[in-house]
């Protein structure tokens, strides 16, 4: 748990008690840069943002999920600032000192050390790509992506700009009323309902027997909500149109099969946390919870015959965070 989240909940604990309880407000999860998760309420009415095309004012009842940028305090800049310049200091305890404090800094420091990698200074390009190795070591690469905008789903759209807030305003059910600093988020997913992400899922690339999976490019944190509910129809056997049908949820019409015994899963829509992770079965309804952490992916059971189907189920997933 990151030093933010302490402070926060040191903060929040001395607050007395909310009288309102936590079904005001959005209702949502969050994710801090040491990647721990928080589930809580967001009491502020509105996003302010600044685009390319100008300010947008964006309610936070219709947001979906937020993917921040990264954002530095301007101490904590000057400092970075600082150590990368004492890269190159002509004693040398003054640039090992200068090392511990960028790596102390890490994701935070990325930006800098890859300017200074392409530094004239040998001395200073070497320690910053020494460092940038032991980032890329130590931190996932999600949490190195150097994220200029800060990206807001909400609704049907997506925008891409400045979030002019510094805080957001929270209400936890433990701890109750508190503010965030934006610096310390990576992510916000929406746990409302109709809070969602669709995708449609076709049957001519993801219900083959290579068993390909569709990438939601949505990440769950351990114990995270998943909730997903499909529809649609894939006929499995078209060579004889409408006879071999499925659902999500598998088969739905399936005439005399003589090879009925075969694949009796045909047709149903499955997921996975993690590129190895472990198949489920999702159906026209999966309300539940990740068992481990990593990115969702899903895929429709092949056709018994190994033909390629036709068809498609359109798919909406709630919850999760893009990275």
């Amino acid at each position: 748990m990151n030093s933010a989240l302490l402070l926060l909940i040191g903060s929040i604990a001395a607050q007395p008690p909310a009288k309102s309880n936590l079904e005001q407000g959005a209702p949502a999860e969050i994710r801090f840069r040491d990647n721990s998760v928080m589930k809580l309420s967001i009491l502020d009415s509105s996003l302010e943002m600044t685009t390319d095309f100008g300010k947008l004012t964006i309610p936070f009842a219709a947001v979906r999920r937020i993917e921040f940028r990264m954002r530095l305090p301007d101490d904590v800049g000057k400092q970075i600032d600082a150590a990368v310049l004492n890269l190159g200091h002509a004693q040398f305890k003054m640039r090992e000192a200068a090392m511990a404090d960028l790596l102390s800094f890490q994701e935070r420091a990325y930006s800098a050390l890859t300017r200074a990698a392409a530094s004239g200074n040998p001395e200073v390009r070497k320690r910053a790509e020494d460092l940038l190795a032991k980032l890329r070591d130590r931190i996932p690469e999600e949490r190195l992506k150097i994220r200029v905008n800060d990206v807001v789903h909400a609704g049907d759209s997506v925008f891409a700009g400045k979030l002019e807030n510094a805080v957001v305003v929270v209400r936890t059910r433990q701890f109750g009323e508190a503010k965030i600093q934006l610096a310390d988020l990576t992510n916000l997913v929406s746990t409302a309902t109709g809070a969602e992400t669709e995708y449609t899922v076709e049957s001519i690339k993801f219900a083959l027997p290579q068993k390909a999976w569709l990438d939601t490019k949505l990440d769950f944190s351990s114990g995270g909500i998943i909730q997903v509910t499909a529809t649609g129809e894939v006929d499995v056997y078209p060579s004889q149109p409408s006879v071999y049908v499925c659902s999500p949820k598998g088969r739905k019409r399936w005439g005399s099969d003589p090879g009925k015994q075969m694949n009796p899963e045909a047709g149903t829509l499955v997921g996975k946390i993690g590129a190895n992770g472990k198949e489920f079965v999702i159906g026209e309804k999966f309300d539940g919870t990740a068992g481990e952490s990593g990115r969702l992916f899903v895929r429709i059971v092949e056709s018994p015959w190994g033909v390629v189907p036709t068809g498609e189920y359109k798919v909406r997933i709630a919850g999760g965070s893009s990275q």
